[in-house]
């Protein structure tokens, strides 16, 4: 009797061939399964890892150029300073005594203290045209020579950024900033050279910008030499030489993402690129084991599932096979759609077998890369600027939300639709039409300006920056864009236009009524005092006493309407006239007017005591009329005193050079201080003091011309004291001492 076929003996039934061949079969559709699920699975994994590898490098070099360029605004800003600048002539200019030289030294250091004080600079250094370092942060660089360094020679001529070098200066590797400080023709007469501080850059390249842990960016010179903290590797910054595929392939000038071993040995996902513009290598890189690990994780469960499955085979048999292999079909369909980039596909992920286990896995893999997609849109669509791509035809292939909302387009109204030109007003599509041969032939475009037409016909202005996309022939494939809203910046300047233009009408009408004032009223007064001096001179015989005083107060008013006119014009000509800057030699000038006064009145007694080398900065002739109408004022409310003294004097205090002009003379109740300076205000009757009140509101505006301010401190009968500063002038320089000394 034969024995009864058992689970081992399966292999003598004439079902074995059957379960075997449909267990290999089985083993074989799992296997390709697995095959696929991972392959495709690694491939949009590194496809995608790629894609943010070169978004993060193209980051941080836009990064690297934002704080380059950020640094040269603030060395255009601190060389164009208008106090630094003059500063700066002033030591290369000419005779500057030691102490001049040493105050104005002083005063720079201190300004570029400050400007150091804001971050991003570490030093800063003033040159001549020889290259000897004149004023320097570190006090010890000053009297080196930097001729020889390229930095200098590229700074004579315009803003200039250098190469990463070992400065002998710092004794580590800088970037300069140099920039030529020009005198008023336009000719170079100091370079200023600014350091950055490099702290910045690793700042820069650490941020992690999203990036998993072993994620890591960082950049080199030409010679590998790292210049910025590594995350993975304890190097030491500007020692350290970085050895690997992708930081050779960046210093080679080559710019692309692959799979190669870093400086450790370890297989990374790395994008690299050369930057040209300040000799840089960049690298942003994520170690292979972390960017697969969802591969890995569904090798590791395809392995267990079918192990499970293999069993569920030989047990369950040809229906369990035929079942079986219809589900894996439908995953092997979904896994080729996933591959081929269609995320809308569909899997069924319900039952509680080893299929639908693998099927809820490779969902959960493709929803975490979909994932991943949408977080690289949503940065895309998120930007605080407009981007877009455009084809070899000019249609746009994409844009982000941003600028679909500054257009009010919706992104079928756009993509494949619109043409950019379309977009473009009048004048912008003859910008485009000159500038769009250009573009294609360098690859790139900076800060064009363009005024875009919205979806309701208003304009948006914009800054558009672009980088040509090529083929290997160097043919124009594509382009991307970077679009920025120029709006705000634009309004600004039309509205300094049109202020400039109604202050230019405002001149216009001052100077039309300070002509009338001057030939229109000049003519009827000297009509009314001629006629009443010829009825005194032909008719004096025929008046009385009361007709003879009736004349003389006619001819007494029309000679004062004559003063009051004359200090009317003379107050608007103070407003009016240029402004001249020069070194005043307010000592020299006090004496000539005071010898006038007395010139005028050479019976009177009065003390003089004029500050000697007392100096300013300004307008000759304002400084002069200032000086004029405070000494005349003391010189006449000292009528009446006896032992008269009147004192031109200064005073060095926290605000600067204070100067004063005191007298012992009538003074005023300080109560009435508020009304001094305004026209045609007086504290004096004219009977008593004889004037017109313009003089000290004179004052008052060649004072503000010069950016200070003016005061006054009284007490009745006990004299005044009028104060004044000279601030900032409208040549630009730092006042309260004259040019050859650098005040500040």
């Amino acid at each position: 009797m034969a024995a009864p076929t058992t689970v081992w003996g399966l292999r003598r039934s004439v079902l074995a061939p059957y379960f075997i061949l449909n267990f290999l079969i089985i083993a074989a559709a799992l296997s390709l399964l697995a095959f696929a699920a991972i392959s495709i699975g690694r491939s949009a994994i590194e496809r995608n890892v790629k894609a943010q590898m070169e978004s993060v490098a193209a980051l941080k070099e836009q990064q690297i150029h934002e704080w380059i360029t950020h640094l040269s605004h603030t060395s255009a800003w601190i060389s164009g300073n208008p106090q630094i600048r003059s500063g700066a002539l002033v030591l290369t200019g000419g005779q500057v005594t030691p102490e001049q030289r040493q105050e104005i030294s002083s005063f720079l250091r201190d300004e570029f203290q400050r400007a150091i004080n804001l971050g991003d600079i570490v030093h800063i250094a003033l040159m001549d045209l020889s290259g000897n370092i004149l004023v320097a942060t570190d006090p010890g660089w000053e009297g080196q020579n930097r001729a020889s360094q390229p930095y200098f020679t590229a700074g004579k001529l315009r803003l200039s950024v250098s190469d990463v070098f070992q400065s002998a200066l710092l004794g580590q590797p800088a970037i300069v900033i140099s920039s030529p400080i020009l005198n008023s023709s336009g000719a170079t007469s100091a370079v200023m050279a600014l350091y950055a501080d490099l702290d910045d850059l690793t700042i820069i390249m650490t941020e992690r910008s999203g990036l998993a842990e072993t994620a890591e960016t960082f950049i080199t010179n030409s010679d590998r030499i790292l210049i910025t903290q590594l995350i993975n590797y304890p190097g030491k910054v500007f020692e350290t030489e970085i050895i690997g595929e992708g930081i050779t392939r960046a210093v080679n000038g080559e710019t692309g993402v692959e799979l190669y071993k870093d400086y450790r040995g370890e297989p990374v996902i790395g994008a690299y690129r050369w930057i040209p513009a300040y000799r840089l290598a960049l690298v942003a890189k994520i170690d292979q084991a972390v960017a697969f690990s969802p591969v890995r994780d569904l090798r590791n469960l395809v392995i267990l599932v079918a192990g499970g499955l293999f069993a569920a085979v030989l047990i369950s048999g040809l229906w369990s096979v035929r079942r079986t292999t219809r589900s894996l079909s439908g995953l092997a369909a979904y896994a080729v759609r996933v591959g081929a980039g269609d995320f809308s596909a569909v899997i069924s992920t319900e039952g509680e077998n080893e299929v639908a286990l693998v099927a809820r896995n490779i969902k959960a893999m493709v929803d975490r890369l979909h994932q991943i997609q949408n977080e690289l849109e949503d940065l895309y669509n998120a930007a605080p600027c407009g981007y877009h791509s455009l084809d070899a035809e000019g249609y746009f292939t994409r844009i982000n939300d941003t600028e679909l909302r500054w257009l009010g387009y919706r992104r079928e109204d756009m993509l494949g639709v619109k043409r950019f030109p379309e977009l473009l007003a009048a004048e912008s599509i003859e910008t485009f039409k000159q500038n769009f041969p250009r573009f294609k032939e360098s690859g790139a475009v900076k800060d064009l300006e363009f005024d875009m037409i919205r979806r309701d016909g208003s304009i948006l202005p914009v800054l558009l920056s672009a980088t040509a996309i090529k083929n290997n022939r160097g043919e124009y494939l594509s382009s991307r864009s970077t679009v920025i809203d120029y709006t705000d910046k634009k309004r600004s300047r039309l509205e300094l236009e049109t202020a400039n233009r109604s202050l230019a009408a405002a001149n216009a009408e001052l100077e039309a009524f300070s002509y009338s004032v001057s030939h229109d009223l000049r003519a009827p007064l000297r009509s009314i005092d001629g006629f009443s001096q010829a009825l005194l001179d032909d008719y004096n015989s025929s008046l009385d006493d009361t007709g003879r005083d009736y004349l003389n107060r006619v001819r007494a008013a029309t000679q004062r309407m004559g003063h009051l006119i004359d200090d009317m014009l003379s107050l608007s000509r103070v407003t009016r006239t240029e402004f001249k800057l020069e070194t005043v030699d307010l000592t020299s000038l006090g004496f000539e007017i005071t010898n006038e006064l007395a010139a005028a009145e050479p019976g009177r007694e009065v003390a003089i005591s004029i500050a000697p080398n007392t100096t300013a900065s300004g307008d000759r002739h304002l400084l002069r009329v200032l000086l004029h109408n405070l000494l005349e004022n003391a010189w006449k409310f000292t009528r009446k005193t006896p032992d008269a003294r009147i004192e031109f004097g200064r005073a060095f205090t926290d605000e600067g050079v204070v100067y004063s002009v005191i007298d012992n003379g009538a003074g005023f109740d300080m109560k009435y201080a508020d009304k001094l300076f305004s026209p045609f205000q007086r504290l004096h009757s004219v009977a008593e003091f004889p004037g017109t009140g313009v003089g000290l509101a004179i004052a008052r505006r060649v004072v503000s011309r010069h950016h200070g301010r003016i005061w006054a401190e009284a007490e009745p009968g006990k004299g005044a004291a009028v104060y004044f500063t000279l601030g900032i002038n409208e040549g630009g320089q730092a006042n309260g001492e004259p040019l050859d000394a650098a005040a500040g």
